[in-house]
């Protein structure tokens, strides 16, 4: 949200610079992200001063027109300009620069070998740096100050605040909420503006039919007439809705803007000529259609979106999110004004839903004040009496006491501060931040009964308190103290799955932890898992973040391309986390498994002049999962990896594999699918890996043994087998044949081609035989290397090359 500094202190005024105090709001939680300085924006330093036209007339030269004025600048003498246009009076005020041949200011008309010298120009807003579509030199209001300073009038020397309001405080996306938690640290008054009742001066009223009254509980409606909407508006109402980032419209628009930054409470306003002699709120059949004015189309509406519409069934707007163009016509006169709580869940979701978003819309949908509507109502119609006439009619309040928001009673004992603080606030701060902020509070033993105000959605538990009166207080107040630290002996327990060793392990091979939402795009999610059920998101924040994850690939596979597009190109990422899948066998019918994944791409190491470019491969991630495992201190005599049974679609079938550990499978890793790859938008072969961390928690590890005393030997086999036996088979035929006198076994070479026979491979298999009690003679290292081979002809028809 952007501010005006010079609007925010007209409200409040801490005896502060803009830096400190920019500081102090970011402490309590109004995150100050930048300031802007107006005065940066605006062209050259020269003089803008404050001139009064005395003359006007058209002159000739070198047959072109011009127009001569004189202007009093309250010096000694008044000065002479030319201009080729003018569109003023005499009598009008206006910015002049009597400087603007030593400034950047461009120059309005250049006129050379006049017979009077030119002592001056007319600025424009654009002359001046100010954006705006208006167009001609700059007309003041007639209590301008002759000869006083253009930029102390414009008030230009303002700064602009960029605050980031987080989705838990929409009180706070105003004036008026902002200035209440300033209020409550510096300890001052706010200064607001009085806003009167207005007196109805005419008798009509509209007619309201409300189909749905629990989403929109709270209605308040006037009708004026007569009013001059070719009034211009103010310069000071839009000078100050451009600083805060809105662009000006017409005096009604304005000025509903202007309240809804002002109170934060949103003005619908419609030609009373469109809506006739009723309103009606319901919820849009379906088919029904509005044009959209934000981008020129139609909509097509659904039975969940919620609509005003006129008596006639005409949709007049989009409730909580846009309105026809009637408030951008030039001949209205007579109005209807709105001022109206919507139930947030009622907006939250259509405007994303739609592709739509306004200002009124990011208000609705996190929830604004139930009670401020009556005040809104009045502060429009105050503002558009006076500055552009009109008779106003009463208020129409028709109020779903049922359906508002339920303000509930927090039981708050003051002993839990300390307990969750470390330091206990004194009772007389507790009450002076909680007075402050609005709530409402009746003390009782060790404690008080609170009721967070109106306007706080966010506040439900005594822990929310807790966080006001921290921020509040102030984080530099309390104290540091070194927490009581009392020794105790702890048994010594299993560590079932050591995730912390494992996240070190794999930073040490070049991974790069991430941290991605749980809610997913259940478009990208269906192509991991096309045949799953997902938990749905009831009021999801977009399209992309719909469902609850299955697994972590849809995260880390999201994070991959965004570094690409960033032109990263070797990237190897990891992340563990929480996946839900839904499951009618467990509690909540929702089984909650924790997971670690991880992705590799690109070239196998950094670019150098040694080694060449080489891209990873599933050898690769494979390699990082066996050290992994073996980290851990599971018995790799139990791990296997198996590329002929079923594992997910996504993954390539020729270089993938299942992972099982004691026949159980605890993972998978591979390639994702080349056909995939498009849709995904990844722009190389990217390898994954996933685990079960549940499945191995409770996996028994390898015993630790001594080291052998007594030497290891070496034998190796060569064999040739079909292309179709694995490897993994033949190591394992191996160990099973061994047993223990088997140490350590490699395959140390893979060939196919002439001389092998078609359809064949050569194998080359180092073994590593040793004994725990005595040294391996010769004749029983022969014998056990024969046994092996009898074993692998047997099952395999190998033919074991000598």
């Amino acid at each position: 949200m952007k501010l005006s500094e010079f609007w925010l202190r007209e409200w409040i005024n801490p005896p502060i610079d803009i830096n400190l105090l920019t500081e102090k709001m970011t402490m309590i939680g109004l995150e100050v992200e930048d300031i802007e300085y107006l005065p940066n924006q605006l062209y050259g330093d020269g003089e803008l001063i404050v001139g009064k036209i005395i003359e006007c007339k058209k002159v000739s030269f070198d047959e072109q027109d011009f127009f001569f004025t004189r202007v009093d600048i309250s010096r000694s003498k008044p000065i002479d300009i030319f201009c080729k246009k003018f569109h003023g009076h005499i009598g009008q005020k206006v910015v002049v620069s009597t400087t603007f041949f030593d400034t950047t200011l461009p120059l309005t008309l250049s006129i050379e070998n006049l017979p009077i010298k030119n002592e001056g120009i007319l600025c424009s807003f654009e002359e001046i740096g100010i954006p705006t579509p208006c167009r001609g030199f700059i007309r003041l209001p007639n209590d301008a100050i002759i000869g006083s300073d253009v930029r102390n009038y414009l008030q230009l020397d303002d700064n602009i605040l960029n605050i980031n309001i987080t989705f838990n405080r929409p009180d706070c996306l105003s004036i008026q909420g902002i200035t209440r938690d300033i209020a409550a640290y510096f300890q001052l008054p706010i200064n607001r503006p009085k806003i009167p009742s207005v007196i109805p001066v005419i008798k009509d009223i509209l007619q309201v039919n409300i189909t749905v009254p629990e989403v929109c509980p709270h209605y308040l409606s006037r009708i004026i007439k007569d009013i001059d909407i070719t009034t211009i508006t103010p310069f000071w109402i839009k000078e100050r809705l451009r600083r805060c980032g809105i662009s000006s419209i017409n005096i009604i628009a304005d000025i509903a803007n202007y309240v809804m930054i002002e109170l934060g409470q949103p003005i619908s306003i419609f030609d009373l000529q469109e809506v006739g002699n009723g309103i009606t709120i319901r919820m849009a059949r379906s088919g029904e259609t509005i044009k959209c004015r934000l981008y020129e189309e139609f909509i097509t509406l659904t039975t969940e979106t919620l609509i005003l519409a006129n008596e006639q069934g005409k949709i007049l707007s989009l409730a909580g999110i846009t309105t026809n163009d009637i408030v951008e016509k030039n001949n209205i006169r007579d109005i209807v004004l709105l001022s109206i709580f919507f139930d947030p869940l009622a907006i939250r979701n259509r405007a994303h839903h739609k592709q739509l978003q306004t200002e009124s819309t990011l208000r609705y949908e996190r929830g604004v004040d139930p009670t401020i509507q009556n005040l809104a109502i009045e502060r429009t119609t105050t503002l558009l009496l006076s500055i552009c006439g009109g008779k106003p009619g009463p208020i129409i309040n028709i109020t779903n006491k049922k359906g508002l928001p339920n303000r509930r009673e927090i039981l708050f004992n003051r002993y839990k501060i300390k307990k969750l603080l470390g330091y206990t606030i004194p009772n007389k701060n507790i009450c002076r931040i909680l007075d402050k902020l609005g709530f409402e509070y009746i003390p009782i033993k060790n404690g008080w009964k609170i009721v967070p105000p109106s306007w706080r959605y966010d506040i439900s538990m005594d822990v929310d308190i807790i966080e006001e009166l921290a921020r509040i207080y102030g984080y530099h107040d309390i104290p540091s103290i070194t927490p009581l630290y009392i020794r105790t002996i702890i048994p010594h327990h299993k560590e079932t799955f050591p995730l912390e060793r494992i996240k070190i392990f794999l930073v040490d091979r070049g991974y790069q932890e991430v941290i991605t939402y749980s809610f997913v795009s259940n478009r990208i999610q269906n192509i991991f898992h096309p045949n799953h059920q997902s938990l749905s998101i009831l009021n999801a924040i977009s399209k992309e973040m719909s469902v609850m994850r299955l697994s972590l690939f849809t995260g880390i596979i999201n994070t991959i391309v965004y570094n690409q597009n960033r032109q990263q190109n070797r990237i190897r990422l990891f992340e563990s986390g929480l996946c839900f899948i839904p499951d009618k066998t467990v509690e909540l019918q929702v089984r909650q498994d924790l997971i670690l994944a991880g992705a590799i791409t690109g070239p196998r190491s950094n670019i150098n002049w040694i080694n060449d470019c080489q891209i990873v491969d599933f050898y690769d991630i494979k390699g990082d999962i066996e050290s992994l495992l073996t980290l851990i201190n599971l018995d790799f005599n139990h791990i296997e990896f198996k590329s002929d049974v079923t594992f997910p679609s996504f993954l390539h079938p020729g270089k993938s594999s299942s992972i099982f550990l004691d026949d159980e499978q605890i993972g998978v890793v591979g390639m994702i699918h080349p056909n995939l790859e498009q849709e995904l938008n990844l722009k190389s072969h990217t390898f994954v890996f996933e685990i079960l961390c549940n499945k191995i928690s409770t996996k028994n590890t390898m015993e630790i043994r001594d080291i052998s005393r007594f030497p290891a030997n070496r034998r190796d086999i060569s064999l040739i087998v079909s292309q179709e036996i694995q490897a993994g088979e033949i190591i394992k035929e191996c160990k099973n044949t061994l047993k223990d006198k088997l140490v350590n076994i490699n395959i140390f070479d893979v060939y196919s081609g002439e001389p092998i026979k078609q359809g064949f491979k050569s194998l080359s298999i180092s073994l590593i035989l040793q004994d725990y009690s005595r040294t391996l003679g010769e004749v029983e290292i022969v014998e056990y290397i024969e046994t092996c081979k009898s074993a692998l002809k047997k099952r395999f028809q190998a033919f074991i090359r000598e």
